[in-house]
């Protein structure tokens, strides 16, 4: 019983607990909510699954896509209208000046 109990704690990854306590709904209640909190599941596409491995690689792929580089096309219409727009106020060599260098 005793090692059963240690067995809980260790699963429970309780931070803390108190050498020759028994109090073993306590732990498996952690264990419990870290068992829920650790599975996650994910919509993709109407599909839900809970697949770590397929949530790992769909977390990969969105924050690879969202942090890469990506090429701007300046010569179309909408950005034609924001780049050229005389009412955005543009910044003078001086204050661009000032932007460069360490944050």
């Amino acid at each position: 019983m005793k090692k059963k109990v240690e067995g809980i704690i260790v699963r429970s990854r309780a931070r803390w607990h108190k050498h020759g306590e028994k109090s073993t709904k306590y732990f498996l209640n952690l264990e419990k909510r870290n068992h829920i909190r650790k599975h996650r599941k994910l919509n993709l596409s109407g599909v839900i699954t809970t697949n770590p491995f397929e949530i790992l690689e769909v977390e990969k792929t969105y924050y690879k896509n969202l942090y890469s580089s990506k090429q701007l096309n300046t010569d179309c219409q909408e950005s034609s209208q924001f780049f050229d727009n005389p009412y955005i106020p543009k910044l003078t060599d001086d204050l661009r000046k000032l932007c460069e260098g360490k944050v």
